[in-house]
């Protein structure tokens, strides 16, 4: 006597979905926490790419700040994520995903001073970036670009090297789509 095989179709465990090899995979533990493991065989494509949008994405950019200062690489080895217009004392700065800091502001700032004097400040990481503003100032100061680098060349400059104040970042863990983040990625386990 031959029986039927019951050939049972998986299934998302939050839609009606049928899961197959055209499933996107989904990362067990988040690849931005470092999680490498991956499975097609819980989530459909359209409720992983729902909840990674959403919740997944709420609990991953809480760890920004740590895994940018700590360095430490996703899953699948992207660099950790850039720390933007953080507030270190009066500045501003960028921390980038390779650790390295940048201040951001105004690249350059004229001032009138009382004794008739016009006080050009630049600000710049190289040589290069102040050259590549030349024309700018220039415009802003209304005199050609040649008189600009003759005044430059006459001018004494001052060059500033400084670290950052330090930095104050505040932490947040939980909330409720973090923690449905969380209870997810333990039905995806």
């Amino acid at each position: 006597m031959k029986t039927k095989t019951d050939k049972r179709v998986a299934t998302c465990i939050f839609c009606p979905s049928a899961l197959d090899k055209t499933t996107k995979p989904e990362h067990i533990l988040h690849a931005a926490l470092g999680g490498k493991k991956t499975t097609r065989r819980v989530l459909c494509s359209d409720c992983n790419n729902k909840f990674g949008g959403g919740i997944d994405k709420v609990l991953v950019e809480q760890f920004a700040a740590i895994r940018n200062l700590l360095q430490l690489p996703s899953g699948a080895g992207a660099p950790p994520p850039m720390l933007k217009r953080v507030k270190s004392g009066n500045d501003t700065i960028d921390i980038g995903r390779d650790g390295k800091i940048r201040l951001v502001n105004k690249p350059f700032t004229i001032a009138n001073e009382t004794n008739g004097n016009t006080r050009l400040q630049i600000t710049g990481d190289s040589f290069g970036k102040i050259e590549a503003m030349i024309p700018h100032m220039a415009a802003a100061l209304k005199v050609s670009e040649e008189r600009l680098r003759e005044l430059i060349s006459e001018t004494e400059a001052t060059f500033v090297e400084r670290r950052p104040d330090p930095i104050k970042l505040g932490f947040a863990f939980g909330g409720s789509e973090a923690i449905r983040s969380a209870a997810k990625s333990c039905l995806v386990l």
